[in-house]
C-alpha cells in the first residue's frame, strides 16, 4: 500500500509537470519589476532581481507502453511507469547553485542529485553532495536523449551516482577535466 501511495504521488506530480517535460512552448505567467514567473521546458521558474535568485521546480516522467497484435503469438498489451523524478533547483547569483531530485522507479528509489555547487573561480565548479559520477560518457548523457530503453553493459559496470566532492572545468569551449573524491559506501 505504501508503494502505491508513493507511485500515486509521483504520478500526480508528473502529471502537473508534464507540459514542461514534454518541452512545452515558453509561456510567461507573470512578470513584474522585481520578479518573473514563467513555465516552459525548464519547468516552473521564479526569477528575482534583488537578490539575484532563480528557483526552478520540474520533473520527468517516463512511460513505456506496448500494443501487440496477437496474429502470431499470445501477448498482452502493457503500460509501465519506468521513472518519475520531480526536482527542485536554486541559483543564487552567478556563483552558487543547488539541486535536489528524487527518483521513483520500479527497480530503484532514492536521491539522484542532491548537491551544492560553487562557481566562484574562473570556469571552475566545485560540487559537494550526491551527483553523477564522471565515469565514462554513457552516464553523462541524459536518458531523455537515449534512443533505446536500455543502456549498454558499460553503464551497469560504472557507478552512476556517488556522494563526494568534485572539481571540474566549465564553459562551452573549455577543455573538459575534473577531479573528484567519492565515498563508496
Amino acid at each position: 500500500m505504501r508503494d502505491l501511495i508513493g507511485w500515486a504521488g509521483a504520478f500526480a506530480t508528473c502529471l502537473l509537470l508534464a507540459p514542461a517535460a514534454a518541452g512545452a512552448a515558453w509561456l510567461d505567467l507573470h512578470e513584474s519589476e522585481d520578479a518573473e514567473l514563467s513555465f516552459g521546458r525548464r519547468g516552473l521558474v521564479l526569477a528575482l532581481d534583488e537578490p539575484e535568485l532563480e528557483v526552478r521546480v520540474g520533473g520527468r516522467f517516463h512511460l513505456d507502453a506496448a500494443a501487440i497484435d496477437e496474429d502470431q503469438r499470445r501477448a498482452d498489451d502493457d503500460v509501465e511507469v519506468r521513472r518519475a523524478r520531480p526536482f527542485g533547483a536554486v541559483k543564487l547569483g552567478d556563483d552558487w547553485r543547488a539541486k535536489a531530485d528524487y527518483e521513483f522507479a520500479a527497480d530503484r528509489n532514492g536521491w539522484r542529485n542532491l548537491y551544492v555547487e560553487w562557481r566562484g573561480l574562473y570556469r571552475t565548479a566545485v560540487r559537494v553532495g550526491n551527483q553523477i559520477a564522471p565515469m565514462g560518457l554513457e552516464n553523462q548523457a541524459s536518458s531523455n536523449h537515449v534512443v533505446f530503453v536500455e543502456r549498454s553493459l558499460a553503464e551497469t559496470l560504472a557507478a552512476r551516482f556517488l556522494t563526494g566532492v568534485s572539481v571540474r572545468r566549465t564553459g562551452r569551449l573549455a577543455m573538459p577535466w575534473g577531479r573528484a573524491a567519492w565515498s563508496l559506501k
